[in-house]
């Protein structure tokens, strides 16, 4: 088994681990759990800062904070 295949099985058992531990809480949990970790981890993605660079670029009369948080909710 080589390094790739490893980093393969190990997300794969973490996102098993993720799911079902918002299986085992009540709606409410999961919803408002589920909502923070987007709310967290999201901005450290590439989607997030490719949609930010693209706000910027379609609409440059917005200033960056209100783009921000039009993007972010």
């Amino acid at each position: 088994m080589n390094t790739e295949d490893l980093s393969y099985r190990l997300q794969g058992m973490a996102a098993r681990l993720l799911m079902l531990f918002f299986r085992i809480l009540p709606l409410d949990a999961a919803s408002w759990t589920g909502g923070w970790l987007a709310r967290t981890l999201g901005p450290l993605s590439s989607a997030h800062k490719t949609a930010t660079k693209n706000l910027a670029l379609a609409m440059p009369e917005r200033g960056q904070s209100q783009n921000y948080q039009w993007h972010v909710g």
